[in-house]
């Protein structure tokens, strides 16, 4: 991990985030969502959205057992999620994906998030 930018904020694999160390919660805002995850990934849902991630925010999360709050800028929404949801769809489904760069990310359903209205309301 690389120094805090300012404090909580830090650059995980070239993406900017944010950690409340308080809340135990990282942040993170992607674009938008993966709409052809869950066909692409074979999920038992292949209509599926997902997110997707970087290797050193999933390690970053999965090492703290913290909360992951993800800001959905295309949609202007927050969702939620815990350590143990994350874990327990990536030990259930494929969620390795390969950009066309060589990066792989990771592919989280969006369905296994909550929706909050603010990202204080967890």
């Amino acid at each position: 991990m690389m120094e805090p930018i300012l404090k909580g904020y830090f650059i995980l694999g070239g993406q900017q985030v944010f950690y409340d160390d308080e809340g135990t919660t990282l942040y993170v805002s992607i674009k938008e969502p993966f709409m052809k995850a869950g066909h692409l990934l074979n999920w038992d849902e292949e209509k599926c959205a997902g997110f997707g991630f970087n290797k050193e925010i999933i390690n970053f999360v999965k090492t703290r057992k913290c909360y992951f709050v993800v800001k959905v800028i295309s949609e202007g929404k927050f969702y939620w999620m815990d350590y143990d949801k994350l874990v327990d769809f990536m030990e259930k489904n494929n969620t390795a994906y390969i950009l066309a760069n060589g990066t792989t990310v990771t592919v989280i359903s969006w369905k296994k998030f909550i929706h909050v209205t603010e990202h204080n309301e967890i």
